[in-house]
């Protein structure tokens, strides 16, 4: 039975155009292989299960390295996913020190350039330089979604931005910058639920 279906599969893969193409020598009309994506971005983060269903209508992606100093937390619920945890495996949340809350005692301390989170986030999108650096600044409002608290003077974090230039389209650069930082937020939160699972 299985053999029967690998050969109808393979017989009709033959009638079929091939889904690659030979990129940058050939190109394709985006629009016509996704009609619902028309330069704009739908995105209800209540509904959202982190599915990756909206990367098909999305224009950005990003992907992350996350080490970072401060705790991350999951954008949908808040619950903290990534934090510090002492010897005997009690948490150590440092958004509670930063409330008033008194370390406990033998809490390691924690030196500088030892945490960094370190990403990329990319468009199909030609886009300019200056677009690009404004894209990797809004990105970084993603790491402040998932990360508390963020930028501290340990970390070191840096968010590279980047157009494959695959859609020649009018872009809306506010939307652009929007789901940059969507993506960047779910990017840290994935990260970190892979490092968990790994």
């Amino acid at each position: 039975m299985g053999t029967f279906k690998l050969g109808k599969m393979t017989l009709r893969s033959l009638v079929h155009k091939p889904a690659t193409v030979r990129y940058p020598y050939e190109k394709r009309d985006v629009e016509q292989l996704f009609p619902q994506m028309r330069g704009h971005v739908v995105n209800d983060i209540d509904t959202c299960i982190l599915c990756g269903m909206c990367q098909r209508v999305c224009p950005v992606g990003a992907i992350a390295v996350v080490n970072a100093c401060g705790d991350v937390y999951d954008i949908r619920n808040g619950r903290p996913l990534g934090f510090g945890r002492m010897p005997d495996g009690t948490p150590v949340l440092c958004e509670s020190l930063l409330h008033g809350a008194a370390p406990a005692p033998g809490t390691p301390r924690i030196t500088t350039g030892q945490n960094t989170t370190i990403a990329v986030v990319a468009t199909d999108a030609v886009i300019t330089k200056a677009q690009a650096k404004r894209l990797a600044t809004c990105a970084h409002d993603g790491l402040a979604r998932a990360i508390r608290p963020v930028h501290t003077q340990m970390d070191g974090d840096t968010i590279f931005a980047l157009g494959t230039g695959r859609v020649d389209a009018d872009v809306n650069q506010i939307q652009l910058c929007a789901a940059a930082a969507e993506v960047m937020a779910r990017a840290v939160v994935n990260a970190v639920a892979m490092g968990r699972d790994a």
